[in-house]
């Protein structure tokens, strides 16, 4: 692929984490099929939205992603970590994510 592309940048940010793109378990407890391919598919382009925010995954990216989520999709699941996340997090990440990600993200 080339370089600066989509694909070329997940690639190399998926090798760089060790994350395999085959490696999200699937969606349980959905019974309605449309939905839980949704859910799926919310997943799986999870580590896409890092390449393209240029956000870690770390405890502190991934709260952040959760607030792009939860603005971009509106999914209760992504408003729940977006609130609680921070709980995990120290007092100068907590003013990182509330000043400069959270005013970013929305």
């Amino acid at each position: 692929l080339p370089r600066g592309t989509l694909g070329r940048e997940y690639a190399a940010y998926m090798d760089a984490h060790g994350f395999d793109p085959a490696g999200r378990k699937a969606v349980r407890f959905v019974e309605d099929e449309e939905l839980a391919w949704v859910l799926q598919r919310y997943r799986e382009v999870h580590d896409f939205w890092h390449v393209v925010s240029g956000l870690p995954p770390t405890v502190l990216g991934e709260v952040a992603l959760k607030w792009v989520e939860m603005v971009q999709t509106g999914l209760p699941m992504a408003a729940l970590s977006a609130f609680v996340g921070p709980l995990r997090l120290s007092r100068r990440e907590r003013s990182v994510l509330l000043r400069r990600l959270v005013p970013w993200a929305s």
